[in-house]
């Protein structure tokens, strides 16, 4: 482990750096960046796998054809490029599910770049949402409002994931200290 403060190598179940007198500890790091145990708990325990389970739900829900309250071979069968954009959205949605899952772990463990790895996974949420959204609106325009896409198909993860990440961002921009492991 390292000093969170000067970057020396400690022993490991070291109390004080040998350094510069600072604790390694968790709980000192988080004195010093200001940021509560409580609110990084919460943002690790609550926060990401509730991400995750929007991925997963939509992920299924769209690789399955839920979103389309069981016209699903009808919508198929009238629009057949829908069937290979909902195939790979759906693979991408669970694949984000897969590496937010990962940050998570790496989160409770306090990895370094465990913090940017769970933004990526936001941001990477944002993009494929809003690309399936515009992806099916140029399938489906004439046939089906811009709003109703929106609301059928993306809205969960998109507005989860940019909540998520501006929760993110004011909870860990301080929060370096944290994750030295």
């Amino acid at each position: 482990m390292d000093c969170p403060k000067c970057g020396a190598s400690l022993p490991d179940r070291t109390d004080v750096c040998p350094s510069c007198g600072t604790e390694p500890t968790a709980e000192a790091a988080a004195r010093e960046t200001g940021l509560s145990m409580k609110r990084y708990r919460f943002m690790t325990r609550f926060g990401v796998w509730f991400s995750t389970l929007v991925c997963l739900y939509s992920g299924i829900a769209v690789l399955f054809g839920w979103i389309y309250d069981g016209d699903a071979d009808e919508a198929y069968a009238l629009f057949g490029s829908l069937r290979y954009l909902d195939r790979i959205a759906g693979a991408l949605y669970l694949a984000l599910a897969l590496l937010t899952v990962i940050a998570a772990v790496r989160m409770l463990k306090r990895k370094k770049g465990a913090p940017t790895l769970l933004s990526l996974c936001y941001v990477c949420t944002i993009v494929v949402s809003a690309a399936y959204v515009f992806v099916s609106y140029a399938i489906l325009h004439k046939h089906i409002g811009f709003g109703e896409i929106f609301l059928s198909t993306v809205a969960l993860p998109l507005i989860a994931s940019l909540v998520m990440l501006c929760c993110s961002f004011f909870c860990f921009r301080k929060s370096a200290a944290l994750f030295v492991n």
